[in-house]
């Protein structure tokens, strides 16, 4: 409950360089504060921030924990092996939806590097930034759901608890309930 907290406090204070450095600016004809792009100290800083330090903590922590898991003994007991594994494939596709998150973000950095170069700013820059962050939503949503066994089984459940049969199918699991008509 307290790592949330911290972490928004952690993250409040690395972004903080960017109010003196005018990295943030309101956007007359969108109605909201966004990140300029046009600021190249408060962009890279933020991109820093965001990518960098981000992934080279989530890097170091799934690289502990890799190397913990291979450096256990091979006559463990097969539970404990198989807890392992479990372990090792979350991970795994951990680190496949972090990086299928960094990909989206491209977009983003190759137009500051164009505005780097070039010195003006594509006038669609905000809205080709914030189209991979809506995907990248989305499929983390999706993602999540087949990653995760325990959340797939209720959406499963879901799904077939939702669905109509045709007269005369029976689904899966379900009890079916007839009439016997005896004659005498």
């Amino acid at each position: 409950m307290i790592s949330p907290v911290v972490e928004l406090i952690f993250v409040c204070i690395l972004m903080c360089p960017l109010i003196p450095w005018n990295g943030v600016v309101y956007l007359e004809n969108d109605y909201y504060c966004y990140a300029s792009s046009t600021n190249i100290r408060g962009a890279l800083w933020a991109s820093f921030i965001v990518y960098i330090c981000l992934l080279t903590c989530l890097l170091i922590i799934y690289t502990r924990i890799t190397i913990f898991i291979r450096q256990q003994p091979n006559n463990q007991a097969l539970a404990i092996k198989q807890r392992q594994d479990r372990d090792f494939r979350i991970i795994r596709c951990i680190l496949v939806i972090v990086s299928i998150l960094c990909v989206l973000g491209l977009p983003t950095m190759v137009l500051i590097t164009m505005f780097i170069i070039t010195d003006k700013e594509y006038p669609l820059n905000r809205r080709i930034a914030f189209l991979p962050a809506g995907i990248s939503m989305a499929g983390l949503s999706v993602a999540l759901v087949f990653s995760i066994p325990q959340l797939n089984n209720i959406v499963k459940n879901l799904w077939q608890a939702n669905r109509v049969a045709p007269q005369g199918h029976i689904l899966s699991g379900s009890i079916q309930m007839g009439t016997i008509i005896g004659t005498t």
